[in-house]
């Protein structure tokens, strides 16, 4: 589709940013309750609307394209290779590039298939990158070395460097705030040897004592509450980050010891009365950085170095050495002058000791404090790894771009963690966007962490770990309007067959809230699946898309079935729990009136809920019964009777619990769902019956579905959400019975 190449450009024919204010005020147009307005260059849009007509959107199913003007140049990097602290640094460079304009993608290299459902070995961001590069006006240039970006970059977007503290991993985020609010690129000490990096000052260096705190000697908590009184300040009160950094020990230091060159390092058992015992897993000697030499267990490096051993055996099928009660094992490591830092990887009940002589006397190292034989591994000094779940880098780019604040807080199981976190979204903007996810430390989970931002009105973007280039997709604006041709498909209801004597199934794919989820492969690779349009299904939708991705959800319309539906949830404009809103912050009265303008902009009709409470389905009804069909309540079975509303109008709201899966011990093969199906149908005579199904998607994918469907007799009929909801609400209070305690296993 050829659309007017100012629509999508300045005056000047240059590219016309998206801007993302920071503000929590509610707007009259669209979302300015989450401070993801789309204010476009204003003076000259005035102008240009004056005369031009509004556009009108594709047909469905299509995408626009544009010709004209000149393209918009986009450096894609592969960014595989980079350590963790590299991709620290590329990270905060891609938000700083990308803050007024969308020039940077990072493409991460095809993964195994060995990932969800071992079933689609597709690359994580590959989706959407080939999906912009079709567009018209999309120039992309990808290479292989990342350290290109500081030559090809027309303009470097950052002012000085700031040095992280590798021995306080923790002043990774405390970085990350200098680059958001300083305009300053995070580095360790290495990298700044780099000819590539540019000759700009060091304006912080966090391995020394910083403003009153020196941060390898500060717990979490003080080195956050540092934080929050000295950058706080100066971030963008709607944006926050909960993102992990590693759990890497500082190396030991063996600087006294190496004079000479040569040193043994003896393991044993730090318990030796309750046989835990030990394990090495890799050991490195490094001098200033550089890695003087290397062991990893079962090779033939470690039988060179390998002096003395009792009772101290290899693996059987892995690669790590051990030992229990009173044994022990020696190396000798020589040719090691200068050295001064020992880094290891071990597990349970370690006791490492050092000395210049074999036969001692031997000075102790490090020792574990474990009691029990399971302990994880614990690493001294070595490299974080790059993918953890909640430490990866993926998700720095786009809070660096909005300038927000990055801490890794819990919000259960640590009493002065909580507390501070408290204080933080206490003082955020009503109704602000939270990316990251929980710590994923003991005691801390899931309900803790979106229970608390729930409490003060504070919105989750769920599960966002991984959340790659995310400041590229909100700056990316698709030609002509895409917002409002995923309205017109989302929007667009077929038609409802006549209410029958049947068991009514509909189906909707879970997690689709995760951007992890929806930018990996696209829904986890289900929306690559063959299967796909073979039946109907329902498809969790982000609406705050329309401006954190309006590309990503013109991919989405663009590539739909007849039978691919748009739900939205949970629960509503964002990932939040209804019956823990407003305890300290905006009550739900205020956060659904955002959903409705939210679910309107994209044209969703059905939503799915989370954790509601007796008031909520009275609540959806009054603030957003104009704007929706349906509610499907609860990831697994659901806890609130069945009901419909009069909304005064031709239509109801209906509220349905999920029936299906039972419970998260029942939720992992298509005889889980099957079986209760089944059993429905030969205990339960009445008809019509509706039951919702929230296919979990960490379990089941729609071939599953698909395979679920052809099993079924001709008594069950499957229907989009729509339709489902539309059914319901004819069959009325009368129809819509309560089926879960029907269903078993």
């Amino acid at each position: 589709m050829t659309v007017d190449e100012n629509d999508a450009r300045g005056d000047d024919g240059t590219y016309r940013r998206r801007v993302l204010r920071a503000t929590g005020a509610v707007g009259a147009a669209c979302l300015s309750t989450l401070a993801l307005l789309d204010r476009r260059e204003s003076e000259g849009a005035a102008a240009r609307n004056a005369d031009v007509a509004p556009e009108e959107p594709s047909e469905i199913g299509e995408r626009a394209d544009q010709t004209g003007g000149s393209a918009i140049p986009v450096l894609a990097p592969d960014v595989g290779g980079l350590s963790y602290w590299e991709h620290l640094t590329f990270c905060c460079l891609q938000g700083l590039a990308n803050r007024d304009d969308p020039q940077v993608f990072f493409y991460y290299p095809e993964k195994s298939d060995e990932g969800w459902y071992g079933r689609h070995p597709v690359p994580d961001e590959r989706v959407f990158y080939e999906w912009y590069d079709e567009y018209d006006d999309t120039d992309s240039v990808e290479f292989d070395d990342p350290y290109e970006l500081f030559d090809r970059l027309d303009t470097l977007p950052f002012e000085g460097y700031v040095i992280v503290d590798r021995k306080a991993p923790v002043t990774a985020n405390v970085a990350a705030n200098y680059a958001g609010s300083e305009n300053l690129l995070p580095v360790v000490p290495r990298m700044l040897d780099r000819e590539e990096l540019p000759d700009r000052p060091v304006e912080h260096d966090l391995r020394e004592r910083h403003r009153g705190i020196r941060f390898r000697e500060a717990d979490r908590v003080e080195t956050y509450e540092w934080a929050f009184n000295h950058q706080w300040p100066d971030s963008n009160h709607a944006r926050l980050a909960n993102l992990g950094t590693p759990e890497t020990k500082p190396g030991l230091d063996i600087s006294e010891y190496t004079d000479d060159g040569t040193v043994y390092l003896r393991f044993a058992d730090a318990g030796p009365e309750d046989g835990g015992g030990t394990q090495l897993h890799e050991l490195r000697v490094l001098r200033d950085g550089e890695v003087l030499t290397e062991i990893v267990p079962a090779t033939d490096r470690e039988q060179e170095v390998l002096v003395d051993a009792e009772r101290a055996s290899t693996g059987a099928d892995r690669q790590i050495r051990w030992t229990s009660e009173d044994g022990y094992w020696i190396y000798e490591l020589d040719g090691i002058e200068g050295a001064d830092e020992l880094e290891l990887v071990v597990r349970n009940q370690w006791h490492v000791s050092i000395s210049t002589a074999q036969d001692g006397p031997y000075d102790l190292l490090t020792e574990s404090e474990a009691k029990d034989f399971g302990e994880p591994v614990t690493r001294f000094g070595q490299a974080p790894p790059v993918n953890d779940f909640y430490t990866s880098n993926r998700a720095r780019d786009f809070t660096v771009a909005e300038n927000g604040f990055f801490v890794d807080l819990a919000s259960g199981g640590n009493e002065r963690e909580r507390d501070l976190k408290d204080r933080i979204l206490a003082e955020m903007d009503d109704q602000g966007i939270v990316f990251g996810w929980h710590t994923g430390r003991g005691g801390d989970s899931e309900g803790n962490h979106i229970g608390h931002l729930s409490e003060h009105g504070q919105l989750a973007i769920g599960a966002s770990t991984y959340a790659a280039n995310m400041s590229f997709h909100s700056r990316f604006d698709p030609p002509g309007d895409a917002v409002a041709r995923f309205r017109e498909r989302a929007g667009e209801h077929r038609e409802t067959p006549p209410l029958e004597d049947k068991i009514y199934l509909t189906f909707v794919l879970s997690d689709g809230d995760s951007l992890n989820f929806l930018l990996r492969r696209a829904q986890g690779g289900q929306w690559l699946l063959p299967e796909r349009g073979d039946v109907p299904f329902g498809w969790e939708m982000p609406p705050l898309l329309a401006d954190l991705g309006p590309g990503i959800l013109d991919y989405f319309q663009a590539t739909a079935t007849e039978n691919d539906h748009f739900v939205g949830g949970p629960s509503g404009v964002a990932y939040f729990y209804p019956g823990r809103m407003g305890e300290h912050g905006p009550d739900l009265d205020e956060v659904l009136a955002s959903t409705k303008e939210a679910f309107a902009r994209v044209g969703l009709t059905e939503t799915t809920v989370m954790k509601p409470d007796g008031r909520s389905a009275r609540k959806y009804r009054e603030h957003v019964g104009g704007q929706l069909d349906g509610v499907m309540e609860g990831y697994v079975r659901g806890t609130t009777k069945p009901q419909t509303f009069d909304r005064g109008t031709d239509r109801e709201l209906c509220w349905l619990p999920t029936a299906l899966p039972l419970g998260h011990h029942a939720r992992g093969s298509v005889s889980d769902l099957l079986k209760p199906l089944e059993g429905l149908a030969d205990r339960w005579d009445d008809r019509p019956l509706f039951v919702p199904v929230h296919v979990t998607a960490h379990s089941l994918t729609i071939a599953d579905v698909v395979e679920l469907v052809e099993k079924l007799d001709d008594e069950f009929e499957v229907v989009g959400p729509n339709q489902f909801f539309t059914l319901a609400a004819e069959a009325g209070d009368a129809g819509v019975r309560d089926v879960r305690n029907a269903l078993s296993l």
